[in-house]
């Protein structure tokens, strides 16, 4: 049977109760995309997400107010479809991740849109595409969606230990924009490398 806390002496009591108030509050909120988020040689972290989606949409933008991702609907916004993105690491990679943070940057834009419904695989908004034939069955629509683009790519990494006690673990995120014609318009890579002590190395 365990004590009750009224019955140990008082300095215990203190003692308990900072203990328990102590472990209570070590829990923070913290930027996601600051410097106090965790990072982990052995996986992912979701900066590193970010700092890859960042660079990625700086660049397609660039390439759009350059003038050399046009759309094919005059006075409207190129339309994407995300195609096949693999995950060739040693670790499970939520790639969605990835390609949310792209999709929003771009949607946020208003200068390249993103489909739901033209993916590769299965579709992310299954109703919206049944909508979508319905409308097209009925003669309510132009026809079939067609992307201007296409997203591929991969993400890759290399383990390698520094040391006898460090480890060092690198990222790659590799994509492609490819035109109607099968051209790549546009290629990037984004490296993200990081050493941790072998202890803390998960994998």
């Amino acid at each position: 049977m365990k004590p009750k806390l009224s019955s140990l002496p008082m300095l215990l009591q203190v003692a308990v109760l900072t203990l328990i108030v102590g472990c209570a509050s070590r829990s923070a909120y913290v930027n996601p995309q600051g410097p106090d988020t965790a990072v982990n040689a052995g996986q992912i972290n979701i900066q590193d997400f970010a700092a890859a989606a960042d660079t990625f949409v700086n660049e397609i933008l660039e390439r759009v107010s350059q003038g050399q991702l046009p759309s094919s609907r005059p006075g409207k916004p190129a339309i994407m479809a995300i195609s096949r993105i693999t995950n060739k690491t040693l670790q499970h990679v939520d790639i969605d991740q990835l390609v949310k943070k792209i999709r929003v940057q771009l949607n946020r834009s208003g200068r390249i849109l993103t489909t739901t419904t033209l993916a590769y695989g299965e579709v992310e908004d299954p109703l919206a595409k049944q909508t979508q034939e319905q409308l097209q069955a009925q003669g309510k629509t132009d026809g079939p969606l067609i992307a201007d683009y296409t997203l591929s790519g991969s993400i890759l990494d290399d383990i390698a230990r520094k040391s006898r006690m460090t480890t060092q673990a690198s990222y790659i995120f590799q994509l492609s924009l490819t035109d109607r014609n099968g051209i790549a318009l546009w290629e990037s890579e984004y490296i993200v490398t990081k050493q941790g002590r072998k202890a803390a190395v998960t994998w």
